[in-house]
């Protein structure tokens, strides 16, 4: 059975998952003037070039992430621990570093893998934030992990699995997703329906990556199922310049 599977490059625009939007977006620094009445119709715009912009100043990416797997009929959590290597030209690969799992969880978990590589070597990127996919509906002002944002209301053009329907906090500065959440605008299977996408992320030198992913499912015969992804180290090369490092606490030598 098929809970679902992420995709999102950072080096490459995203698509989302059939149970999960998780992204790993690398966005820099590149101001853009957005301002009262072209604010609308233009944010898709800079958002989609200043990350195409940001996505080519990178070789590669290495990220520690952590995944759990809860459902209140299981007797514990499925967890994984795993190092996903994200190339210049968008592929991925993934190394698993440990996984603690009972019945479907393994499957589950494998599937969410091989889902996200394959998706990466897609060459349409169906959820990508570009004006293609979505139309922005600006709502206000908010504060998001320290940092100002506009929100806007998110609005998909193309009502397929990998587009939510929601909403979004945009760092105009950097013109940056800070964070975005929503359900699947279409259905992504008879099993899973709708999910509910929470996905959020942090600065790191001048790049954008993700923190924090949470996705929560009506499942058939299985009932409430929640995925939840912390990045927790990061290697990024840069084509240019000294790799940055970023951990959530010590980081991990497995990078």
């Amino acid at each position: 059975m098929t809970i679902g599977y992420t995709s999102r490059a950072c080096v490459v625009p995203s698509s989302q998952c059939l149970f999960a939007l998780t992204t790993v977006c690398g966005l820099g620094i590149i101001p853009f003037a957005v301002t009262g009445e072209n604010l609308e119709n233009d944010l898709a715009m800079q958002v989609a070039l200043a990350e195409t912009q940001r996505d080519a100043q990178i070789s590669e990416i290495r990220s520690i992430r952590h995944y759990i797997l809860r459902n209140p009929r299981w007797k514990s959590d499925g967890t994984m621990d795993v190092r996903m290597t994200t190339f210049a030209n968008g592929k991925k690969k993934y190394d698993i570093l440990g996984m603690s799992v009972e019945g479907i969880q393994k499957q589950v978990f494998l599937r969410i893998l091989e889902g996200e590589v394959q998706s990466a070597e897609r060459k349409v990127q169906e959820g990508a934030v570009t004006p293609e996919n979505y139309d922005m509906r600006p709502t206000g002002i908010a504060t998001v992990n320290g940092r100002q944002c506009r929100t806007v209301d998110l609005i998909p053009k193309r009502r397929t699995r990998f587009t939510l329907e929601g909403k979004a906090c945009i760092d105009t500065n950097d013109m940056a997703v800070v964070r975005m959440e929503g359900r699947t605008a279409k259905s992504v299977s008879f099993w899973v329906g709708h999910p509910y996408v929470v996905q959020e992320y942090r600065k790191i030198g001048n790049f954008w990556l993700s923190a924090n992913h949470q996705s929560t499912a009506d499942v058939k015969f299985l009932g409430t199922t929640q995925l939840f992804v912390q990045y927790v180290d990061y290697s990024v090369t840069p084509k240019n310049g000294a790799m940055l490092m970023a951990c959530a606490a010590a980081c991990s030598p497995n990078l």
